[in-house]
Parts: structure tokens; C-alpha cells; sequence
């Protein structure tokens, strides 16, 4: 009797923890828009997947925190002064006829607010420094939208710049920056709108299909050119060096995305057609390094 009883509790211990302590991890299915939170989780727009997976500090999966409410091909993500996600959707999304940006409450799992206005396609975004949302559209055009402040209601449409060729957009110190086929392109902004017609310089021409900003106001921009795949342009000036020639992939349009983490000193790059992620090392012992390799 002894030796039944304590089979029977073995068993169902065995049974709790496997049930609860090892849920299976969702797959990376075309990995883009990368983003991550101040306590350095990152945050993944799995195109082909139809959600938003969400790993720790340690690469580990938060399996019970994937967002799919209002997803539907994401390529785009930003997160806002206040931990707010947002997320750009290529397709259909909550009504959107030609994809929608959709936004989630920080640490909430359905979405609280949908744009569909001047939302075509949408490919990448990024918040400028007074929380103003900006959108790469697929129709060519570049969106401008007030999401914070005192300057209207949330994200109220106020600008819609047409932009022919255009890659992807980013954000430095004060500073929209959009990649083109021409080049990368720098241009003053206040609040949503360009000061001036700006200025290319840096990549001699190549695609800039990607950009992270480190808390320096550093820009890393990601091109199409193997053997200059990653060049890191310093705060306030054209300045720039390679800071990553020999990626294991050579990005193309809309292919991948990147994101800095200031707390752990990484820098993310998705691989969208290897459906992984590759992470680097900022430290300064260990700078450029590539430390880790999120996968399937």
C-alpha cells in the first residue's frame, strides 16, 4: 500500500509540473520589427505567425504573454515613454482595409486603440522624442501621428508626406531619419513636421533597411550591402564606422528589424528567413560580439 500511495502522488506532481512549468515556446515564423521595454524584454513581431512574442532578459519565451488580439502580419513595432506597445500590420486588422496600427495598454494583452486612417501597408515606425508615432507606409508615404502630449487627442493623423523608394524610417537625437535606395537621409523635425529638406550622407549609396537608437542618441543602420551590413552613426554627426561587417545574412527590403537594449548593453537583429534572432554584445569589453542566437 505504502508503494502505491506514494506512485500515485509522484505521479500527479509529475503531471502539474509538466502542464504548467514547461509550456511549449511558439515558433519564430519571419521574425521583423523588433522593440524593446526598460527592464530590457524583448518584444518580436512574428510576421507569418500572427502575434507578438515577448522574451526575457535571459532569451526565455513568456509563452503565457503573446499578444494576438488585433495582429494580422505585423512588421512594425515601437514602445512609448509610458510602456505602451505599438504595433505596425501589414494585412487586415480590427476593420483596417489596407493594414492598421494597433496599440496595447502596458502589460495588456488585447488591444486599446486601432489607426486605420492613412495606414497603407505599413512597414516600419518609430516614436520621435515627443512620443509622436511616424509610419513607413507600403503606398509610399510617410505618416506623421500625435500620440502624446497636449498637442490633440491620441494618435490623431496630422501629416502624410509622400516618399518615393523609401525603406524604412528611424530616429535619432532630435533628428527622422528614412532609408532610401539613395541612401540614409537625415532631417530636423519639431513637432510632426520636417524643418527643412534634409540632407543623405553615410552609406554611398546603398538600402537602409533598418535603424536602432542606443540612449546616447547613436543610430545603428542596417543595409543591404554584404560586408556592410551594420554601420553605427555617432550622436549629432555624420560620423559613422562599420559596426558589423560579416552578418550571416544579407538584409533586404523589409527582411528584418533591429532594437538596442540599454539595460544588458545588446543590440538585436532579426533574420527573418533563417527565423532567428542575433544579439550583440554593447559592453564595452565585448563590443560587436555576437553573444547569442534566439531560434526556433
Amino acid at each position: 500500500m505504502k508503494i502505491t500511495r506514494t506512485f500515485y502522488v509522484l505521479t500527479v506532481c509529475l503531471g502539474v509540473l509538466t502542464s504548467a512549468g514547461f509550456a511549449q515556446n511558439l515558433p519564430l515564423r519571419q521574425p521583423l520589427g523588433l522593440a524593446v521595454d526598460a527592464s530590457g524584454n524583448l518584444y518580436v513581431a512574428n510576421h507569418v505567425g500572427n502575434n507578438i512574442l515577448i522574451y526575457n532578459s535571459s532569451y526565455v519565451q513568456q509563452t503565457s504573454e503573446t499578444i494576438t488580439s488585433g495582429i494580422k502580419q505585423p512588421t512594425g513595432l515601437a514602445i512609448d515613454a509610458n510602456g505602451n506597445l505599438w504595433v505596425a500590420n501589414y494585412a487586415n486588422s480590427n476593420g483596417g482595409a489596407s493594414g492598421s496600427i494597433t496599440e496595447y495598454t502596458a502589460g495588456v494583452m488585447q488591444s486599446s486603440n486601432t489607426i486605420t486612417n492613412g495606414v497603407v501597408g505599413p512597414q516600419n515606425m518609430v516614436l520621435d522624442e515627443l512620443g509622436d508615432l511616424w509610419v513607413n507606409n507600403n503606398g509610399g508615404s510617410l505618416t506623421a501621428y500625435v500620440t502624446a502630449g497636449t498637442f490633440g487627442p491620441p494618435a490623431t493623423l496630422q501629416q502624410t508626406i509622400p516618399m518615393s523608394d523609401f525603406w524604412a524610417v528611424g530616429e535619432g537625437a532630435g533628428v527622422l531619419f528614412t532609408g532610401t535606395s539613395t541612401g540614409l537621409c537625415a532631417f530636423s523635425t519639431t513637432q510632426f513636421l520636417f524643418t527643412g529638406s534634409g540632407g543623405c550622407f553615410g552609406l554611398g549609396g546603398l538600402d537602409a533597411v533598418a535603424f536602432a537608437r542606443d540612449n546616447t542618441g547613436g543610430v545603428f543602420a542596417e543595409t543591404t550591402e554584404s560586408g556592410f551590413s551594420v554601420v553605427y552613426f555617432f550622436p549629432n554627426s555624420g560620423s559613422a564606422f562599420i559596426f558589423e561587417s560579416s552578418l550571416p545574412f544579407t538584409p533586404s527590403f523589409n527582411e528584418s528589424g533591429m532594437a538596442v537594449d540599454n539595460v544588458h548593453h545588446r543590440l538585436y537583429v532579426s533574420e527573418r528567413a533563417a527565423n532567428r534572432i542575433l544579439v550583440y554584445s554593447l559592453a564595452s569589453g565585448s563590443y560587436g560580439t555576437l553573444i547569442h542566437a534566439i531560434h526556433n
